[in-house]
């Protein structure tokens, strides 16, 4: 072998040793993340929210459904977390868990973080709890963020930094914020570190628009304005176009340790939606006031009477009441008769309802994290 060829020789094998490592260390870290991924889809669920919507009651309603994540705080009496307002607008709730359906009922909501809490019927053995770690994270770690969706998201992302959600006189403190977008179905779904161990909620995503200079309560009204929570952003440094945010495991701990402390209280409800008659509309129709039924809700009260999408209530006769007291008497007399005096297109109707009861927790007072 001539000697001018060795170098070549050696060129040559050593560029194919380091092709094998790379090869082994890519399989190496495919092998990591499968383990991960693994590891956290056993802890989220993915939630399959339904109901139907009618702008105008001389439609039909409109289906709708969303789907969101949830994070399993109870594997055996099958508690999952999740968070969002869109709960109290659904008619169904369900879980959805290597292809089964499971019913699902709000067993209550943490009015300080928006956090809601599931129970989830039949979901035992299906799942592994959440286990939060206590450690702390530096800005610009490693993260790991598993939705519950089987096709959803799967991502290694870095954390921000943290951020303070504020509202009124409450307070979230050292939110995770993470520089990665998400479509709706991740929320609820888990952040973890970069070994797989749970650290927090995702709660929203966001993504900035090019171009676009929004201040920290510009930027509130876009991202929080349909969750109710925080009135106030205050944004850790750094730049990117996409982030979302999670809710760290203490806080999320303290938040069911609220709801689980909530009392229930018996209250009445009639399972319709109604809108207040407009000044014009009334004078046309003749009264001087009205509340238009807009919605009636699937095994409510009201489905089981006579009333019809359309109606409007003019009055009560039983009890002897105005207009705008309907609610509270409604919610205060559980299993009691309600008699409603409604114009149904041109013709008077009198028409008489059972109240329903159903349980609500109802927060014992103001808390801060």
């Amino acid at each position: 072998m001539p000697y001018r060829a060795l170098p070549l020789i050696a060129l040559l094998l050593s560029t194919a040793l380091v092709a094998r490592a790379q090869d082994s260390l890519t399989e190496q870290l495919d092998a990591e993340l499968r383990g991960i991924h693994r590891n956290l889809a056993e802890q989220v669920v993915e939630i399959v929210l339904t109901g139907a919507f009618q702008l105008d009651p001389r439609f039909d309603a409109e289906p709708w459904s969303l789907h969101l994540s949830g994070v399993v705080l109870d594997a055996e009496r099958g508690t999952v977390a999740s968070y969002g307002r869109t709960f109290h607008e659904a008619e169904r709730i369900e879980v959805r868990r290597n292809g089964q359906l499971f019913e699902a009922v709000v067993a209550g909501v943490d009015t300080h973080t928006g956090l809601v809490l599931l129970e989830v019927e039949g979901l035992a053995g299906q799942t592994r709890a959440a286990d939060w770690t206590e450690q702390t994270v530096e800005p610009g770690s490693l993260l790991a963020v598993c939705g519950g969706n089987p096709d959803g998201a799967f991502a290694m992302a870095t954390l921000r930094g943290s951020v303070s959600l504020n509202r009124g006189e409450h307070r979230v403190r050292d939110a995770l914020c993470i520089n990665l977008g998400l479509s709706s179905s991740d929320i609820g779904g888990l952040v973890a570190d970069c070994h797989g161990l749970p650290l927090g909620m995702l709660i929203r995503g966001y993504e900035e628009r090019p171009g676009e200079q929004l201040s920290p309560s510009q930027l509130l009204g876009q991202m929080f304005a349909d969750e109710g929570v925080p009135e106030e952003l205050l944004l850790a440094p750094g730049s990117g176009r996409h982030r979302s945010y999670a809710l760290p495991g203490s806080v999320i701990r303290k938040a069911v340790e609220r709801i689980r402390s909530q009392r229930t209280v018996r209250t009445g409800w009639l399972g319709i939606q109604v809108q207040t008659l407009d000044a014009d509309a009334g004078t046309e129709m003749g009264i001087d006031q009205g509340l238009i039924v807009v919605r009636i809700f699937t095994n409510g009260p009201a489905e089981a009477s006579e009333l019809q999408l359309g109606d409007v209530i003019t009055s009560l006769s039983e009890p002897e009441a105005e207009l705008d007291e309907l609610g509270a008497f409604v919610r205060g007399n559980p299993g009691g008769t309600l008699r409603l005096n409604v114009l149904r297109e041109t013709t008077q109707h009198t028409i008489i309802i059972t109240i329903g009861e159903r349980v609500e927790r109802v927060p014992h007072g103001p808390s801060e994290d």
